[in-house]
């Protein structure tokens, strides 16, 4: 049962009717425990203008506030903070569309970080409708050039258009289907509240929360899992996502309130030190929400955003460690997916879209596949086959395969399972321990290997005494498929890869 603050009903605008309720659903960060006994301020917004301020709500934290609204409210946004006379505070901010006669969930995380407030109007820069120009009423009069502003957050330009939502696609609108405009998950619609088109969510049984970004039309999905890192890509991509890519303060509130209930895999491989954020979508971003002391980068190479408004931490993948492999710790988390594929848009991290032909379901293009035997991954769209001529490893890096193609480089379970698809007998791969035993690296395009992230080895193997060590794949073996080593002066022929 939620403890904390009791149902409190109020009747906003003129309620005629039989209004809409917005349950706005207060949670403390770990960062904000000390603001539990409260008490809060709520400010509600409306798209167009400010409808309710400063409304206090005693009682303990975390807790629900029932609101009732006019269906033409249209969207409601939310503004709740915990002031001490010593000046800390904890603040937090949600949004949500209004569903005709329903009741949606608005989830507000507090914490201690300040909000961001460009133009200083005690709007946060999240649910401010001009978020370069003071406008504390919400009025929704931006001047043009806030637009600008707008772009420079990261931000949409539209947030307030008055036009959106009028069923005709006006200039910085990409779709408008009127009423039929919904950022609820549940529904099929195709066109945002803010005039975006809309990514389908897919089958959500079994998820824990869903949110559709109306900014950029993807869809996040919260699976409670828990799996290791790459077992959680895995499963995003099986269904025509990848682990959710944050590269605004916008995309990471939308996963805040998400992941109020416990830490969740999000797609980042945390980076050297100095270097950008890089995401399993291939994307890189200066944008960041490490908590404080964070990242430690201590062997933990990927990363869950914490409860509320927590911040990321790095953590061990979890990815199973055997043979001699180096340790793997094992690490296990719920993990948030996003659908940005199918909404028609070529998002960043993506080479097509819509899905079809020449595309997959995951928006990556399809590669040329005409060889005898040849196979394309559904993840990447790279295209597998097996080379006919048997040759020591180094022969079959260097030329043993045809122009355009190179010796495989598997470097998730998706590759690999398409890898053993297309293999009757061991084929040598891109995958060599040097230096030190059980340490391997790729040896195609400066491909980073971390086994602890993933590797297709299946014990007892890497099991070698002596250096070099080779990989081959190999299927039918009693002991499984995927992954063995060999003596790199050993006779395979190559499987091959084009990407």
């Amino acid at each position: 049962m939620r403890r904390g603050l009791a149902a409190l009903a109020l009747c906003l605008l003129a309620c005629s009717g039989t209004p809409s309720r917005v349950r706005v659903q207060i949670s403390l960060g770990v960062d904000a425990g000390a603001f539990a006994d409260g008490p809060a301020r709520l400010s509600l917004f409306s798209a167009s203008g400010r409808i309710l301020d400063a409304v206090s709500l005693h009682g303990r934290l975390p807790g629900d506030v029932v609101v009732l609204l006019d269906d033409d409210a249209g969207e409601v946004r939310a503004l709740v903070d915990v002031s001490r006379p010593e000046g800390v505070v904890a603040a937090g901010i949600g949004r949500a569309s209004i569903l005709r006669g329903r009741e949606v969930r608005l989830l507000v995380p507090l914490g201690t970080t300040p909000l961001p407030d460009r133009d200083g109007d005690g709007v946060p820069d999240e649910i401010d409708d001009c978020a370069g120009t003071a406008n504390p009423d919400q009025s929704g009069r931006c001047p043009a050039d806030d637009l600008a502003v707008a772009a420079d957050l990261g931000m949409p330009g539209d947030l307030a258009s008055a036009s959106c939502g009028d069923g005709v696609v006006d200039p910085g609108e990409v779709c408008d289907t009127g009423a039929s405009n919904s950022d609820d998950p549940l529904l099929q619609a195709t066109c945002t509240t803010a005039c975006k088109p809309r990514t389908p969510c897919g089958v959500q049984t079994g998820s824990t929360a869903a949110r559709i970004d109306r900014d950029t039309g993807h869809c996040l999905v919260l699976w409670p899992g828990p799996l290791s890192f790459t077992a959680a890509e895995r499963d995003c991509l099986s269904r025509g996502g990848h682990l959710a890519a944050i590269t605004s303060a916008g995309e990471n509130t939308l996963v805040q309130g998400l992941t109020m209930a416990g830490a969740a895999w999000i797609g980042l491989v945390a980076p050297a030190a100095g270097a950008p954020n890089v995401w399993t979508t291939t994307e890189s971003s200066t944008y960041a929400a490490y908590r404080a002391g964070e990242p430690t980068r201590t062997g933990e190479t990927c990363v869950v955003s914490l409860p509320g408004a927590a911040g990321w931490e790095d953590r061990a993948c979890g990815w199973t460690s055997v043979g001699t492999l180096p340790p793997s710790t094992v690490s296990t988390a719920p993990y948030v997916c996003e659908q940005s594929c199918g909404n028609g848009v070529i998002d960043p991290g993506e080479a097509c879209d819509p899905p079809g032909a020449t595309c997959t379901a995951t928006c990556r293009l399809i590669r040329a596949c005409t060889e005898p035997g040849g196979m394309v991954s559904p993840a990447s769209g790279a295209c597998y086959f097996k080379a006919a001529t048997a040759a020591t490893y180094d022969v079959a890096l260097a030329g043993g395969c045809p122009v355009g193609t190179h010796m495989a480089t598997p470097t998730g379970p998706f590759e690999t399972e398409t890898a053993l698809k297309v293999i009757d007998m061991d084929a040598w791969i891109a995958v060599r321990a040097n230096v030190t035993l059980g340490v391997f690296s790729f040896d195609v395009g400066g491909l980073p290997l971390d086994s602890t992230r993933y590797h297709g080895f299946v014990t007892p193997d890497p099991d070698q005494a002596t250096l070099p060590a080779c990989a081959v794949a190999t299927k039918g073996d009693a002991r499984g498929d995927g992954w063995r080593d060999r003596p790199c002066n050993s006779s395979y022929p190559p499987l091959c890869e084009r990407d």
